[in-house]
């Protein structure tokens, strides 16, 4: 962004949308000075998901691919029971012949096979097999109206009472008249 400081979290207001014209909308200065007061919101935490949220959907997308830390599991194979509890090192305790006993020593802590990638696959593929029946409908009241219209049109101009007062009144008129290319059946 051109002139926001990106190293602190300044607070950028909105402009008045009521009072700025719609000439002055259209121009790139305030389309910036929007963008600066959302990314302002976005990194002051005032949005629904906020920056501090970068990190945890870090570790979602490790998890993921099955690249997580093995320091959560340490923690729990070691028994510790505060969440907080400092991270330990590869060799979990710091009495030897414990660790020997428990087999810590034969954990190879680089190389965690998560179950995740698999479970993702497992859906997909569950995923893949289903048959999707969609239907797909205008969101807009225009384009539902317009289709309505062309059905209308179509209706009447097919009617065999109707297209013959259509057509008797187009060439009084001296309207050409249009020929359907397509007549749907009953």
């Amino acid at each position: 962004m051109s002139d926001y400081d990106k190293g602190t979290n300044k607070v950028v207001q909105f402009p008045a949308f009521d009072e700025i014209p719609e000439e002055s909308k259209k121009q790139p200065a305030y389309s910036i000075s929007v963008a600066e007061a959302i990314y302002s919101k976005y990194k002051n935490n005032k949005t629904a998901i906020g920056s501090d949220w970068g990190s945890f959907f870090h570790e979602l997308r490790l998890y993921g691919l099955g690249k997580q830390s093995p320091d959560k599991y340490k923690k729990f194979l070691s028994g510790s029971s505060n969440a907080t509890a400092d991270v330990l090192d590869s060799t979990v305790s710091e009495d030897t012949r414990e660790t020997a006993r428990k087999g810590w020593w034969n954990v190879n802590w680089e190389n965690i096979v998560s179950f995740l990638p698999n479970l993702r696959s497992q859906v997909r593929g569950a995923m893949s097999e289903i048959d999707w029946n969609l239907r797909a409908d205008a969101i807009d009241l225009d384009s539902g109206a317009t289709e309505e219209t062309r059905m209308l049109e179509l209706y009447i101009g097919t009617h065999p009472v109707f297209s013959k007062l259509i057509n008797d009144l187009k060439q009084t008129a001296n309207i050409p008249i249009e020929e359907q290319e397509f007549i749907p059946e009953d």
